[in-house]
């Protein structure tokens, strides 16, 4: 008795310790640029928190700021409630202003809570070491201490998910209706936060109720029939209305869903590459190989988790194969896969033995963090100066066509303008083939007056991108040709339009 509760003591030290190595290891360079980690994600989050913090905010924000915000907000398509981005719109305005470190820092401490209850999950399963060694795994890996300070839902929606395989874990263990509830909850709420979740969420669920009821169970039995509405329903509410009011949204949807990618070796290379640039290759395999010594619950958790992330990246083809990010709802799967693995291994070591292993998982993530960069620090500046120059230069306007990067998100964030975006030669290239979604060809005063009209007479274009600028000449002789320079820099060109 005295020998587990030592046993005890010492896993909340070292659970503890690491918790405490996790966030300080996450301050460093958290008021840094959004351009460390899917700038395009991150500045679409950042307006959306802004944009919460003016509607709440009051007359401090003025009102050009509020009427950029909203211009952007009207003719964005909003996948999903935007509730991490909500909730650093309720921080912005608990503490006075908006401030990128506070909604980033709020994204790590959703990563801690996920680390946290992993660990109550494994231990619940294989023991003290599988839940050491998988919270270790979870916060300290390269790609957690990246993707952890993201200022996007992700972060919230793998804690929720994180939560939801403890809530299992508990079912599994004495499935009672209380249980039951709170796990179709947080289901449901990691669903609504981000609906991918459910490729990953749904299949362990599925498992873990034929586990305790029979196949015959999970179709008829009361429990399940409870577990779906609730886990399935907020969600199902939310994108019922937003497909009735916007009727948008499923063209926007639909393009994410390709099942014809599969036949194409160009998706199974970009989707490892993806995978290799994340969780990198070696730490892959090390998880694939652990995955087999789970043991009982463990096992039903671990594989059902892998099957439904393979379910979750097939049915997004077109982002699992080229958006790195979306390699991070991974990472749990990886955690779970290397706890189990790891106690199994030292079952029959002594305590110092185990703590020792724990001790140097950790070290061994820090160094390869520290190898891979994930502590260094982006000097931009310069690329922020000429945002803002760009945004002073046109008064603010909402009527500005750029040629900028992140479609425009970046410029529109920093410089506080509003317009429509001019392409990239190699988004005409890459949409050329994809029928109505194709980007015309069109001659560069017609494609500008057509963007002009949309905007009912643009007053400026903006460039921020000098090179691509200069790969595409055409448009460079009709603004030259035609319409006076306001401003220019090194990094940045405002042609007048009036």
């Amino acid at each position: 008795m005295i020998a587990e509760q030592g046993r005890v003591r010492a896993s909340g030290w070292l659970l503890a310790s690491m918790l405490v190595i996790a966030a300080s290891a996450r301050i460093p360079f958290l008021d840094q640029s959004l351009y460390d980690f899917a700038p395009n994600r991150q500045h679409y989050s950042a307006l959306i928190a802004r944009a919460a913090y003016f509607s709440i905010a009051g007359d401090r924000i003025a009102t050009w700021r509020k009427a950029v915000v909203d211009d952007y907000m009207r003719y964005t398509i909003q996948q999903d409630p935007a509730i991490a981005e909500r909730v650093a719109g309720l921080a912005y305005r608990a503490t006075g202003g908006e401030r990128l470190w506070l909604a980033r820092g709020l994204s790590s401490a959703y990563w801690l809570i996920g680390g946290l209850t992993l660990f109550f999950a494994a231990r619940r399963l294989a023991g003290d070491v599988a839940g050491l060694v998988t919270a270790a795994v979870f916060l300290f890996l390269p790609w957690a201490l990246i993707a952890s300070r993201s200022l996007q839902p992700d972060a919230m929606a793998v804690a929720l998910m994180c939560l939801a395989i403890w809530g299992a874990t508990l079912y599994d263990e004495r499935p009672t209706r209380r249980r039951l509830l709170a796990t179709a909850a947080v289901v449901g709420a990691a669903v609504l936060v981000r609906a991918p979740t459910a490729c990953l969420l749904f299949p362990m669920m599925a498992l873990v109720l034929w586990r305790r009821h029979g196949l015959r169970g999970v179709l008829t039995s009361r429990d399940a029939w409870t577990f779906w509405v609730l886990a399935v329903a907020p969600a199902a509410v939310y994108y019922g209305v937003v497909v009735w009011t916007e009727p948008r949204f499923g063209l926007v949807a639909g393009g994410r869903i390709a099942p014809s990618m599969w036949l194409d070796v160009t998706f199974w290379r970009g989707w490892l590459g993806r995978i290799g640039l994340s969780i990198t290759i070696p730490v892959l395999v090390i998880a694939l190989a652990g995955a087999p010594f789970a043991r009982g619950a463990a096992r039903v958790v671990v594989w059902s988790l892998w099957f439904g992330y393979i379910v979750y990246s097939l049915a997004l083809p077109v982002h699992a194969s080229s958006h790195t990010y979306y390699q991070t709802m991974l990472l749990p799967v990886i955690a779970m896969s290397c706890g189990p693995a790891a106690a199994w291994l030292l079952s029959r070591s002594a305590q110092w033995t185990r703590v020792l292993a724990v001790v140097c998982v950790v070290g061994l993530c820090l160094g390869q963090a520290q190898a891979l960069g994930a502590f260094v620090h982006r000097d931009d500046r310069a690329r922020l100066d000429a945002f803002r120059a760009v945004g002073a230069a046109t008064g603010h306007s909402l009527r500005v066509v750029y040629l900028t990067d992140h479609f425009g998100v970046t410029l529109r964030y920093h410089g506080e303008v509003s317009g429509r975006a001019w392409p990239w030669r190699s988004e005409i290239d890459f949409y050329r083939s994809q029928g109505a979604k194709a980007i015309p060809e069109l001659p560069a005063a017609d494609r500008l007056a057509k963007l002009s009209q949309e905007l009912n007479g643009a007053e400026y274009f903006a460039v921020t991108e000098l090179a691509e600028f200069n790969a595409q000449p055409d448009l460079k002789r009709c603004l030259e040709s035609r319409y006076p320079v306001v401003a220019s820099g090194d990094r940045f060109v405002v042609y007048d339009l009036r």
